[in-house]
């Protein structure tokens, strides 16, 4: 009876799975296939909204199977909230979805800020369950930065070194911040601006703020100034013999004060850049800065009451302010300068005096001793009066201020002054030369539209003379009440309306806007995306009317704003310029030194002893910031393999059951390598082991052969196999020795091996023909380099004429080729290349690799104390040489970083394309990513109208070619 009921039940469930299996067939043929397919079982997060209990409805049925999904009671969608940080947000359902059912999303995973409406729908066995669906709120709010308290004010004492202020808290994702008043080194009070920038999309730009950096002298005096007692009470600085580019004189010395600075104290000095003078200084003598070429910030204190002749004649500053408590500015004090601005408290050589001519200061009594590069002047509120003719024929002067304080204006005071556009008088002004004439106007054959404003009404004493100004060519006088309501632009017309507010034209890199309309308001123009936004300029027909333009820039999206205002106020109209993008971005697809360097250059310590390396160490610590060596040792000074003779009287080399070689370690010369490698700068790589078998094969026994030099060799003791011990023994006793000492992130060590570029055929000397093997250690190498075992190789060859030589500085485009990287050159430097100019010969390789974008590489075989024979240099020139570089733009590589970085080099394309605000670079190369894996620098144009760029989520900084276009590195 139990078997027969199994059987009938056997019976009733094939029945069963033949009509479910047909059932799902049909449905199979007959389903509408659901747009988005599910994802199977996707359940990565928590819910909020609740499905309905079967699908929709207990009478649901999913397609038209008529199986009804399982409950999805418990299952629901929760919105969230999250703070945009550059990160994909989703949102989830939560609880435990029933065996068949899967779930999809619409509108999940977003980066951006913003609010989104996330769709779950669910699947039963692939079918949509209709009704079933949830929403929920995926919301990503702006990220903000509370700048309260993050850009602190910072004092420092002076030290001559450049400081800055910088944020004391990380930025959130997608904003940036540079900074305006950053890196200055002069004593005294500084603002530094922090300017921020970003996607408004995602984060909300905080306003700039500022802070102060105060520098101040503490107790720091340069050393190498000299003193002179004067009257046993004070003292004067007579000279000074420091080595920097920066001299602060102290208040005191001695504990006496110090009231002035010598004539001729300084004078000459063309390496002086800071000079910060006490304000104990009352006086500086004739030619005290004179001639100090490279000056460019000078603060002479607020107490200085002389300045003597010629005290800063062809001093390179480009703008002075001189202190109220000057009585005396000697002629010619600023001779032979390119000022673009001063500020003075009177005009002349001293206060009332008869050299009352602006010239006077600058070496003579009229303007063509005034430089051409002299645009602003402004005079403080002691000044009282603007003598006669004191600005006479300064036609480049294009702004004058005049201080509060003055009362009167002499005859022809501004006369010819022909790009005085507008000036202000103070209410002060009594008199204007009332009685000239109209030929001696204070403002005759000024600007045709020169404008006058006076502040308050008119005043009587001034109006004396409204008769004989009108007379004066093309001049014109407007009464203002407030100073505020002085016009700024230096544009004026006859048009005295101070209620019109009427824009005349407006200009894009100078040329007219075509088709220009005052009723208009928005304009567009094309723009090349290689260089930029252009400027934009305007005109106004009323004099009262003031003019601001918001230039296009990457913060406003490309609109520039122009608005006027009238003179009162009470009109104002804006017109916009849109820039539109034109033009293709010209990329340089130029791939270069590593992080934009100059120039590689690479030093090798060739066959290094013991001493060498001692020597070497000595320089590794003293440039300790940027030198890297490479040293080239026979391994024999570590190890020695064993060998072992064979009956036939062969010898050969031990060798392990795992295939490697047995030797024995020499622990001082091992251990005084460790001491040489821990320094971190330094690199040992594969040079040879013996030196003295790389030119024969593998046979051994006895064998002549001639060497590199064309030098006869007998080889009485050759093991079998000598040439692949060279190379292999080297690479594995180096490894044993040395592992992940130099490289660790690279799979293998770098290998520099002897002769290449030496003798491939036989040779006959004395009419006896020599056998050469260097063809089959050639066939080695390359053998170990296509392998992956070596990553180059290179040849020397000794140099004794400079200038023929240089040509020989390795270029890119010679490591093309497995063969080209056995032919890699270095300089071989050996005593007859000192020579009577010394170390200039070898730094003339690197100045000449900086000429060419290029790869030096030098080879030292020894580093001596003294004149001797062989190859070295002298300890004093490796001195020199490696120091050469410190100043030098050049990236200073281990030879095996330069080898990877230029075999990568010669085998990459670039390829760079600009669309929807990007640049796509898309960069590769032939060679094996195990071996070859450093980062090639790559110098890409970026369009003109970026001020700042990012790379992977880090800013980059942003660089300008000589023509205006902008790149990164």
């Amino acid at each position: 009876m139990k078997t027969l009921i199994q059987n009938k039940y056997f019976t009733l469930l094939l029945v069963a799975l033949l009509v479910i299996s047909l059932s799902f067939a049909f449905v199979s043929c007959n389903k509408e296939q659901p747009g988005d397919e599910p994802a199977g079982g996707e359940t990565p997060g928590a819910g909020e909204s609740q499905a309905p209990g079967g699908g929709g409805n207990d009478s649901t049925d999913s397609g038209e199977s008529g199986v009804k999904p399982p409950s999805l009671v418990g299952i629901t969608l929760k919105g969230e909230t999250y703070t945009y940080d550059g990160e994909e947000k989703s949102l989830a359902v939560s609880g435990n979805l029933p065996d068949g059912i899967t779930v999809s999303y619409e509108e999940n995973g977003k980066t951006d800020a913003g609010e989104y409406t996330v769709r779950a729908k669910f699947y039963f066995n692939g079918d949509y369950v209709d009704g079933a669906d949830l929403t929920a709120k995926l919301n990503i709010e702006r990220a903000t930065f509370d700048t309260a308290g993050k850009f602190k004010n910072r004092s420092v004492n002076f030290n001559g070194e450049p400081q800055s202020i910088e944020l004391s808290e990380q930025l959130p994702a997608g904003l940036s911040v540079s900074y305006e008043g950053n890196g200055v080194r002069s004593i005294g009070v500084h603002t530094v601006k922090a300017v921020f920038s970003g996607d408004e999309k995602n984060v909300i730009v905080p306003e700039p703020i500022t802070a102060t950096l105060m520098i101040v002298r503490g107790s720091y005096a340069s050393e190498g100034l000299q003193y002179t007692l004067v009257d046993g009470k004070e003292y004067k600085v007579t000279g000074y013999t420091g080595d920097k580019d920066f001299a602060v004189v102290p208040p005191k010395y001695n504990e006496l004060p110090v009231t002035s600075i010598a004539s001729n104290a300084f004078v000459g000095n063309a390496a002086l850049a800071y000079v910060w003078l006490p304000a104990s200084v009352t006086n500086i003598g004739n030619k005290a800065f004179a001639d100090c070429t490279s000056l460019t910030e000078l603060v002479i204190g607020s107490n200085v009451e002389v300045i003597g002749s010629q005290a800063f004649a062809s001093v390179p500053m480009k703008e002075w302010v001189l202190p109220d408590t000057l009585t005396v500015i000697g002629q010619g004090a600023f001779k032979g300068t390119e000022l673009e601005s001063i500020t003075l408290p009177f005009i002349g050589g001293s206060r009332n005096s008869s050299n009352a001519y602006l010239g006077y200061i600058f070496g003579g009594a009229n303007a063509q001793y005034v430089p051409g590069s002299l645009e602003t002047v402004v005079l403080s509120a002691q000044c009282e009066e603007i003598p006669a003719y004191a600005f006479k024929d300064c036609s480049k002067l294009s702004t004058v201020t005049l201080g509060a304080g003055v009362k009167a204006i002499g005859n022809g005071a501004f006369a010819g002054c022909a790009s005085l556009r507008s000036i202000y008088l103070p209410q002060a002004v009594a008199e204007i030369a009332s009685d000239a004439q109209w030929y001696d106007s204070p403002f005759i054959n000024c600007a045709d539209d020169l404008m006058i404003v006076m502040q308050g009404d008119m005043n009587p004493d001034f109006g004396k003379f409204w008769c004989r100004l009108n007379e004066t060519k093309g001049a014109l006088v407007i009464y203002m009440k407030e100073y505020d309501d002085y016009l700024k632009n230096g544009e004026s017309y006859r048009d005295v309306d101070l209620s019109d507010a009427r824009l005349a034209a407006i200009y894009v890199d100078g040329a007219k806007i075509n088709g220009f309309s005052t009723t208009k308001d928005d304009y567009s123009v094309d723009f090349d995306v290689n260089y930029g936004y252009k400027k934009v300029n305007a005109k106004v027909y009323s004099a009262a009317a003031t003019l601001s333009i918001e230039q296009a820039s990457r913060a406003n999206g490309g609109v520039a704003t122009v608005t006027v205002t009238s003179g009162d106020g009470s009109v104002q109209r804006q017109y916009s310029v849109v820039f539109r993008e034109s033009g293709i971005l010209k990329t340089s697809e130029a791939i270069v030194n590593k992080n934009g360097a100059d120039a590689t250059v690479t030093f090798v310590i060739d066959d290094g002893n013991t001493q060498t390396g001692g020597y070497a160490l000595e320089f590794l610590n003293k440039y300790s910031s940027y030198l890297n060596i490479s040293f080239a040792i026979p391994t024999r000074h570590f190890a020695t393999l064993a060998t072992k003779t064979n009956d036939d009287g062969t010898v050969e080399y031990v060798m392990s059951t795992d295939g490697k070689y047995t030797y024995t370690v020499n622990e001082d010369f091992y251990n005084f390598w460790k001491t040489v490698m821990a320094t971190g700068q330094a690199e040992i790589v594969n040079h040879s082991h013996t030196h003295l078998y790389w030119g024969i094969d593998d046979a051994g026994g006895v064998t002549e052969y001639v060497n590199s030099k064309g030098e006869v060799k007998v080889s009485t003791v050759q093991p079998i196999g000598s040439s692949t011990k060279e190379i292999y023994a080297s690479k594995q006793i180096i490894e044993d020795l040395f592992p992940k000492l130099m490289y660790p992130e690279q799979r293998s060590i770098g290998f520099i091996v002897p002769g290449i570029s030496v003798k491939t055929s036989d040779v006959t000397i004395d009419g006896v023909t020599y056998k050469t093997y260097n063809t089959y250690f050639n066939r080695l190498l390359k053998t170990a380099i296509e392998n992956g075992e070596l990553i180059g190789a290179r040849g020397t060859f000794q140099v004794n004429d400079t200038v023929s030589s240089r040509s020989k500085v390795i270029l890119p485009s010679m490591l093309d080729t497995v063969n080209k990287r056995m032919g890699t050159n270095a300089y071989m430097i050996v005593n007859a290349n000192k020579g009577a100019t010394g170390i200039e010969n070898w730094t003339a390789f690197i100045d000449h690799a900086i000429d060419q974008n290029g790869w030096a590489c030098f080879c030292i075989h020894e580093i001596r104390p003294a004149e001797s024979s062989g190859h070295f240099i002298l300890k004093d020139d490796a001195d020199a040489l490696f120091g050469y570089v410190e100043d030098k733009n050049v990236w200073v590589a281990s030879y095996t970083d330069a080898m990877l970085y230029y075999c990568e080099w010669s085998t990459a394309e670039l390829d760079a394309e600009y669309a929807d605000g990007r640049v796509k670079v898309t960069l590769t190369d032939a060679e094996r990513d195990d071996i070859f894996n450093m980062k090639l620098t790559v110098k890409v144009n970026i369009p003109g109208t970026w001020e700042t760029a990012v790379s992977g989520g880090n800013a980059i900084e942003v660089h300008e070619n000589g023509d205006g276009t902008r790149f990164v590195y």
